[in-house]
């Protein structure tokens, strides 16, 4: 498979934009079509044990080590099937069920400020893992567990 350096930004529409506009009773105004791009990244701590945690942070700046910290969906990398290695091919020349086995991705990074100017750029790195039939998990409780089984717990 040829490796490509374009990017495509990929919007993803809410339900009410899937069909029209719609009227926002609670505000008496119509909502236009809503957007956001997926590849757009939240900056924040994921780490459940930190006082500034953020469960939806997709990457997080460690100033102190210099280390960056990426958390990526499967499905945002187009994967049909990380753990076989198998990931969205060509749909335009092989229609919608389209797939390609690969045996590594590589991943780069840049950093951009507000008005899209690179602040930084990390070099490409491959990464490669081994196949798997079952992932590994470590279940724990969410913060909010025991609020909600104090609500509904009466």
């Amino acid at each position: 498979m040829e490796k490509m350096n374009l990017f495509f930004r990929i919007l993803l529409y809410t339900m009410a934009a899937l069909n029209r506009r719609y009227y926002n009773v609670d505000e008496d105004k119509l909502e236009p079509f809503k957007a956001y791009e997926t590849g757009k990244l939240l900056e924040g701590n994921g780490d459940p044990a930190s006082p500034d945690y953020n469960s939806l942070a997709d990457y997080y700046v460690n100033e102190e080590t210099g280390v960056i910290e990426v958390r990526l969906p499967w499905l945002l990398l187009s994967a049909k099937d990380p753990s076989q290695k198998e990931f969205q091919g060509d749909i335009m020349a092989d229609g919608l069920d389209a797939t390609v086995k690969v045996e590594d991705i590589t991943i780069g990074a840049t950093y951009l400020d507000d008005k899209d100017q690179v602040l930084y750029q990390a070099p490409s790195k491959t990464y490669t893992w081994d196949n798997w039939n079952v992932p590994l998990t470590a279940e724990r409780l969410k913060a909010s567990y025991s609020i909600i089984q104090e609500t509904f717990g009466k």
